[in-house]
């Protein structure tokens, strides 16, 4: 039987009650025609009469429901109705009308809204009772075990047991509906578990953005799950040596399997390091967009990254930037760009920007021509054994 006859079946018997108050009431909810016209010929009493006829009222409004063609009509229909049980019927039967919409959004009762979010055929019905619905034990019913993803995903976003919500997180085949159970997790040692163990790196990031506790940051930085995650989990850890350990591990191994030409697995470590500041890494990330290795050659990256790690002082990135300006690749050409950069590199003793440094000012080319700076450079670049060097001040300085 379903519950709407059960409701009916309550009804019934209270219109008798020798309480005016209970009676009165309990008429305005019947929904049996035959009576309520059988309760007008034979009660004396005006206010049960006025209650009879506001019930037949609500009859005629549900009637006119479900058998207009007008839209406009079934809707204001609707809004005039107040009795539960035609309210309940209507959202149930009403099929394709935003009407019934209207008749959920009116539905007060909770075991009739239990009922529509546990059985109507609609989902979307389903939803909009599940969104006015209060009754935590259906709605933990409906988070578990739906077979239906909307219902469940609404039922998961009104749950309050803890419990529950960890279950959900934990378990649901959906990630959409483990994210909304992991927005209401408090417990901090729960949120770090499924960040560790669930499946989909958005759920895994999700976790990460709603933890606190430093000690599980710290865990799931060291872990093996995706690197945005761990990249995350990273960057909010307090301790900065803790940081640099992680970012110097991910660097040593994009390195190591670079050297073996495993460009796939260097490719991520260096943006992982190189993300959290580590310029050794974003130079290596620099080198392989602009070569193309394991990504498609992006240029623009390329520059940008070896930017980013020549701004940290490292100077084979600096001697890079200064390439970028000489040959006016992604930027505008500006010899004077690179100079400024080559000389911080060769400062730094970097061979080959004090080749590239001298050479640029013996031949002068924009910039003004300085052969004493060329000749203290190219002789710095010489005496570390660069032939080129050696050649360039031969042309320098003629042998008599």
């Amino acid at each position: 039987m379903s519950l709407f006859k059960k409701m009916v079946r309550v009804v019934i018997p209270a219109w008798k009650s020798s309480d005016p108050v209970e009676r009165i009431a309990a008429i305005t909810q019947l929904v049996d025609r035959e009576l309520l016209e059988s309760i007008l010929k034979k009660e004396e009493n005006p206010q049960v009469k006025e209650s009879a006829l506001y019930a037949l009222n609500q009859l005629e409004l549900a009637s006119l429901a479900r058998k207009t063609l007008v839209e406009r009509e079934r809707i204001e229909a609707v809004e005039q109705l107040k009795n539960q049980i035609l309210l309940a019927e209507l959202a149930k039967t009403l099929k394709d009308s935003p009407a019934r919409f209207e008749a959920v959004k009116k539905l007060e009762d909770q075991k009739l809204l239990g009922a529509i979010a546990r059985d109507s055929l609609d989902q979307d019905t389903r939803v909009a009772a599940i969104e006015r619905l209060d009754d935590e034990r259906v709605l933990i019913e409906i988070a578990l075990n739906d077979p239906h993803f909307g219902p469940r995903l609404s039922a998961t976003a009104k749950v309050k047991s803890q419990k529950i919500l960890s279950s959900v997180a934990r378990v649901d085949k959906d990630y959409m509906v483990r994210m909304a159970a992991l927005s209401k997790l408090t417990d901090q040692r729960l949120i770090a578990t499924i960040a560790e163990n669930d499946q989909s790196e958005q759920v895994q990031i999700r976790a990460i953005e709603i933890l606190n506790d430093q000690d599980l940051l710290k865990s799931i930085a060291f872990s093996d799950i995706s690197n945005q995650a761990v990249l995350l989990a990273t960057k909010k850890l307090q301790d900065r040596e803790v940081v640099k350990q992680i970012k110097d591990k991910h660097y040593q191994l994009g390195k190591k399997a670079y050297e073996k030409l495993k460009y796939d697995q260097a490719f991520p470590k260096f943006q992982m390091s190189a993300e959290l500041g580590h310029p050794e890494a974003q130079f290596e990330l620099a080198t392989m967009y602009h070569l193309g290795q394991y990504v498609s050659q992006d240029i623009k990256s390329a520059f940008n990254w070896f930017k980013n790690s020549a701004q940290q002082g490292f100077a084979p990135a600096q001697h890079s930037l200064g390439i970028f300006y000489v040959f006016g690749d992604v930027v505008i050409r500006d010899e004077t760009e690179a100079e400024k950069w080559w000389v911080k590199a060769a400062e730094q003793g970097f061979t080959q920007a004090q080749f590239d440094l001298g050479k640029l000012y013996a031949t002068g080319q924009g910039i003004p021509k300085d052969k004493a700076a060329a000749k203290i450079w190219l002789t710095k670049a010489a005496e570390k054994g660069n032939l080129r060097a050696k050649a360039a001040l031969i042309e320098l300085i003629p042998v008599n």
